[in-house]
């Protein structure tokens, strides 16, 4: 999807236009205009930056148009020393034998240190409802409680959940999927930008906390419009995939 096609979504999404835009994030009118005229070859980083930053979406995702996820590396600290950078540039001369030999190293080693950290990792419990929340047009809610203690490692995103609910449909991809199990905080209200499970009339949705609405990721959904009081309805904020290699015993 190309740049210009990612602003208008997220204009479309904020109820903006090009000239709100420009009001609103500090950027020339003249910029965002030479988008449209002239193409996006030549825009500064700066200017990449504050759009991110503007629409709470990462880097990539504005400036790579081979990237369909809008949060992709934006939470992830993903840094790349001088000798790492070193070695993957020796990996790419190795022949095929090489590379074979460097794989299965890795590989191996990894797994033993995965094995030693199952081992030394604390583990915690979540709690798991039966009950799906949708990832689409809505579905009516369950009473919650039925439910399962899952026991999970503990780390930096499963210590901040109070629970998983299971997705059902495909209005949040390409971040969440069908059947993906999502870690939720707790939360009474999920701030403008983020990612939350509200109820709407008895329905429970997975969605963005819009400026006028609940927004799902799939452009092949429309807005939901609810009011101010509605959008307050929201059971937690959404910390993201509980990853299965996470679940103890699975």
């Amino acid at each position: 999807m190309k740049m210009i096609h990612k602003l208008d979504l997220l204009m479309k999404e904020r109820h903006l236009n090009k000239r709100q835009l420009s009001m609103q994030a500090h950027i020339p009118y003249t910029t965002i205009s030479s988008f449209y005229d002239k193409g996006t070859e030549n825009v500064k980083l700066s200017t990449l930056k504050t759009l991110a930053s503007f629409f709470n979406v990462s880097l990539d995702y504005i400036a790579d148009d081979s990237v369909t996820d809008r949060y992709y590396g934006k939470s992830i600290d993903f840094k790349i020393s001088l000798k790492e950078m070193s070695h993957i540039k020796k990996y790419r001369n190795l022949d095929d034998h090489g590379k074979k030999m460097v794989d299965f190293v890795l590989n191996e080693e990894t797994e033993r240190m995965n094995k030693e950290a199952e081992n030394e990792t604390p583990v915690i419990e979540l709690r798991r409802y039966f009950a799906p929340v949708s990832a689409g047009t809505g579905v009516e809610l369950e009473p919650y409680e039925n439910f399962e203690n899952i026991e999970v490692y503990s780390n930096a995103y499963t210590r901040r959940a109070s629970f998983c609910l299971t997705v059902r449909g495909d209005s949040m991809e390409p971040r969440f999927h069908n059947d993906d199990i999502i870690m939720v905080a707790e939360l009474e209200d999920v701030e403008f930008g983020d990612i939350g499970v509200f109820i709407v009339d008895g329905q429970g949705y997975l969605k963005i906390r819009g400026e006028y609405g609940l927004v799902s990721l799939n452009p092949a959904y429309d807005n939901i419009r609810v009011s101010y009081e509605q959008m307050n309805r929201a059971i937690g904020k959404v910390i993201g995939v509980l990853d299965p290699d996470w679940i103890k015993n699975n």
